[in-house]
Formats: structure tokens, C-alpha cells, sequence
């Protein structure tokens, strides 16, 4: 797959443009930097037809809050893996 950085030069077929951030920002969980929540669940939020699964997931493990409804077959699939 063509990487470009900030700018697509000729590619055919898939590419990714890359923007570099000067810092990332992050919170500290069991001593690894990790997404803040609250990014992910907006980012799962505005792409749930991809994220509906992890979306349950942060749901039914860390109680977080969101609008989007998830179908209960997902939320079902989940409390399994969560009850292991």
C-alpha cells in the first residue's frame, strides 16, 4: 500500500496520506500510554457500522455512555467474552 505524507503523489488503487501530529495526546493505563476514551467512543460513535462490536464492548466493560444503539445480539456476544 503508497504512503504519502501530507499530500497524495500517483498512486493506483489504495492509499493512505499521513498527517503528522506534533504531539499525541494520550492517558497513562497500567503504565502504557493509551486513547483517551472519550476520543474512542466518538470515533466508534461516528463509525458504528464498523465499530458497533467495540462500541459494546467499552460499554458493557467500562460503563461509558453513548447515544448510538447497539443491537442486544451484539451486546449478548460481548458479555460472553467479557464473563471469560
Amino acid at each position: 500500500m503508497n504512503v504519502f505524507v501530507g499530500k497524495a503523489g500517483l498512486a493506483i488503487g489504495e492509499f493512505v496520506i499521513l498527517f503528522p501530529h506534533e504531539q499525541l495526546e494520550f492517558d497513562i493505563h497500567d503504565d502504557k500510554p493509551v486513547d483517551r476514551m472519550e476520543e474512542v467512543v466518538t470515533f466508534c460513535e461516528r463509525n458504528i457500522e464498523a465499530f458497533e462490536y467495540p462500541l459494546a464492548y467499552l460499554k458493557s466493560k467500562f460503563g461509558v455512555k453513548t447515544s448510538e444503539r447497539i443491537d442486544e445480539r451484539v451486546l449478548q456476544e460481548v458479555a460472553k467474552v467479557i464473563q471469560c
